[in-house]
Order: C-alpha cells, then sequence, then structure tokens
C-alpha cells in the first residue's frame, strides 16, 4: 500500500473488528454466568474498546481518519450510560 493512513487503517480495523468481538463474548458471558451485573459489564466493555479505539485511531492517523470521533462517541455514551444509570 502506498498510502500511509491506508497502512494504518488496514491493520487498525482488523484489531479493532478482533477487540469487538471480545466485547461481545464478554457480554454473552456475562448475560449466561453473572445476569445481575450483565448491564456494567457490557457498558463498561463497550466503553474500554470504542475509547481507546477512538482515541488510537485519531492518534495514529492524526485526525485524518473519518472513524475517529464516531467511535470515541460511542464509547463516551457508553461511560455515560455506565456514570448515569
Amino acid at each position: 500500500m502506498q498510502n500511509p493512513l491506508a497502512r494504518f487503517i488496514v491493520p487498525f480495523a482488523w484489531h479493532l473488528t478482533s477487540a469487538i468481538g471480545f466485547v461481545l463474548v464478554a457480554i454473552l458471558l456475562a448475560w449466561a454466568w453473572m445476569p445481575d451485573q450483565a448491564r456494567t459489564i457490557e457498558l463498561a466493555a463497550t466503553a474500554a474498546v470504542f475509547t481507546a479505539g477512538g482515541i488510537w485511531d485519531a492518534i495514529g492517523s492524526r485526525g485524518k481518519h473519518i472513524g475517529w470521533p464516531p467511535l470515541t462517541l460511542i464509547g463516551l455514551c457508553a461511560i455515560a450510560a455506565l456514570v448515569f444509570s
């Protein structure tokens, strides 16, 4: 790949997809084994992965990739839901 942004985004997207898969696993296991705490676990996992992914995308792409604001916003909304619920 010639484009430096593309050289960053392709592996980033691959790893972010894997991390989102782990969030799904955490949610499913929480609902199966700890239903009383599942909401907290799902919000915390979502907040951690999406906020970190958005920040990493912003830094790694130097703000050029369009995906970092929505990723960060999803994470921040999950944090808000966790804190204010």
